[in-house]
């Protein structure tokens, strides 16, 4: 979610004063990765395709963030692996665990591999496989998992009228010991409709995709289908969601991608110009909200393809194909007038334009992270806000933590000039420190956040819990910054009986 999401009001009262900035696209990852999960500072990117110690079994890597920025945690490999499993295809994370799925193994039966995090790092610990699985199931092509409650895809993805199965999804729940089982989902008699091509999952709630294909299958039948876990245990259908917009009869695979969280579902519908809708649930069930479509000025081939939901933000990807090379993915955000674009975000021209680029998204601290797909091995990031938060505070006489931000989307050389801004502190006094490394010591009330060679910028008077300074890039000591320079920011405040620090912001500054 944005920067913002949960800072105090004084923080938010200086940053919505000020003008509206564009995009920020950041240095891109070198690691390949066509799907994504995110939790709690941690990353996991599948690479089906990929190579470790086995060659073209597929693999994971995890990726953590660190004071000096995002480093290896370590890769991940299913033991005993095929070439052709596609070990990767689909991630997820939880409390020190992480799931990769492997639709391709065991002549397509599929597998889902569960990892644990222990003392020596990261452990294959259980294998989990679908209770009477076929040939040509592709269990682990999707999954999504919600504290205890797992579920996993197995939409048999065939492309013809043949196969009278049309795919399941398969929910787990964990016990003492390991994952377990406990409930088979499906349509009967509806063949090749991609049942569990997409899944969401959200405590006792779990919504299953079924967006048909309609360039290959005479069954159209496209919808999400919601679940939910009774008293006893037993998992029910309780619903049937599809779309309002007028051109939804016309096979718009309603259901190909999914994402739930805290009463609300976004689902995409991902054919031809492509939608994407948002549901939310009320005393009589899912009701659709919005299609975010209508909010753009024009029509985008697959939108819908990938979707990601973070509270009061949605993304949207309109992944870049032959007859639609510029991807794209939409940020929109609820706010007091209902919901809105937010940013459009796209690769920059210097580039070339990556085939599969918005085919997953992700929020990632505060930033939208969309590997290349194309097996390119680029993970492209963009910042909402300028900078990342790392190092800690605690909070102060004020009742909260201090936390610094930006107040730009880009820190621009450019632009020369930079806001800092610190909230919420008491109405003191203080001042922003700026060095060209990271730390974490104990320092006064608090942790010191930068080290290297450390600048003192100006001291400044405190009012209305926030502790703000335009820094002017020009004023810096010999050497200053340029473009692809790292820079780490924190905040110093008088607090009794001594003082205090915020957090720490690290910046990358663009041209």
């Amino acid at each position: 979610m944005g920067l913002l999401r949960g800072s105090c009001a004084a923080l938010a009262a200086v940053l919505l004063s000020l003008p509206a900035s564009p995009q920020c696209e950041l240095p891109a990852l070198d690691q390949r990765g066509l799907s994504l999960a995110a939790r709690d500072g941690l990353v996991l990117f599948g690479d089906p395709d990929g190579s470790g110690t086995q060659t073209g079994t597929g693999v994971a890597r995890l990726l953590v963030s660190r004071p000096g920025g995002w480093g290896e945690e370590g890769l991940l490999e299913a033991p005993g692996g095929a070439s052709g499993d596609q070990f990767g295809h689909a991630v997820a994370l939880g409390h020190r665990v992480a799931l990769c799925g492997a639709p391709g193994a065991d002549g397509a039966r599929g597998a889902v591999q569960v990892f644990e995090l222990g003392s020596g790092g990261w452990v294959p610990t259980q294998r989990l496989v679908a209770a009477g699985g076929q040939p040509g199931d592709q269990f682990g092509y999707s999954l999504d998992l919600s504290g205890e409650v797992l579920v996993v895809g197995a939409p048999r993805i065939v492309f013809a009228d043949a196969d009278p199965d049309g795919g399941s999804a398969h929910v787990f729940e964990r016990s003492s010991g390991g994952w377990v089982e406990v409930a088979t989902l499906g349509v009967p008699g509806n063949p090749s409709n991609g049942f569990g091509l997409a899944v969401a999952a959200a405590a006792d709630t779990v919504v299953v995709g079924r967006p048909g294909f309609p360039l290959f299958s005479t069954s159209h039948d496209h919808d999400a289908r919601v679940y939910e876990r009774q008293a006893g245990g037993t998992w029910t259908h309780v619903q049937t969601l599809t779309g309002s917009d007028p051109i939804y009869q016309h096979d718009d695979e309603f259901g190909s991608a999914l994402d739930m969280y805290a009463g609300r579902l976004v689902v995409g519908a991902a054919q031809d110009s492509g939608f994407a809708y948002i549901f939310e649930r009320g005393d009589q069930g899912w009701e659709e909200v919005l299609e975010l479509g209508s909010l753009l000025s024009g029509s985008y081939f697959f939108l819908g393809r990938a979707v990601a939901l973070d509270g009061e933000r949605v993304l949207v990807g309109a992944p870049s194909t032959f007859q639609n090379p510029a991807a794209r993915a939409f940020a929109f955000e609820r706010g007091p007038g209902g919901w809105q674009l937010d940013t459009e975000f796209r690769r920059s021209a210097t580039d070339a334009e990556p085939l599969g680029f918005g085919h997953s998204l992700a929020i990632v601290a505060g930033q939208v992270w969309a590997p290349s797909g194309d097996g390119g091995g680029r993970i492209y990031r963009f910042a909402e806000r300028a900078g990342e938060s790392y190092c800690t505070s605690s909070p102060n006489s004020s009742g909260g933590a201090a936390r610094i931000e930006l107040s730009a989307a880009c820190a621009s050389i450019a632009a020369g000039q930079l806001t800092l801004v610190a909230a919420p502190v008491p109405d003191t006094s203080g001042l922003f420190l700026l060095g060209n490394q990271p730390s974490a010591l104990p320092f006064g009330a608090g942790v010191r956040c930068v080290a290297g060679s450390v600048v003192r910028l100006p001291l400044q008077g405190i009012s209305a819990g926030a502790l703000s300074f335009d820094l002017d890039l020009s004023t810096l000591p010999a050497g200053g910054v340029v473009a692809g320079d790292t820079r780490y920011f924190q905040a110093w405040f008088r607090d009794a009986p001594g003082f205090d620090l915020s957090d720490g912001l690290r910046v990358g500054f663009t041209p």
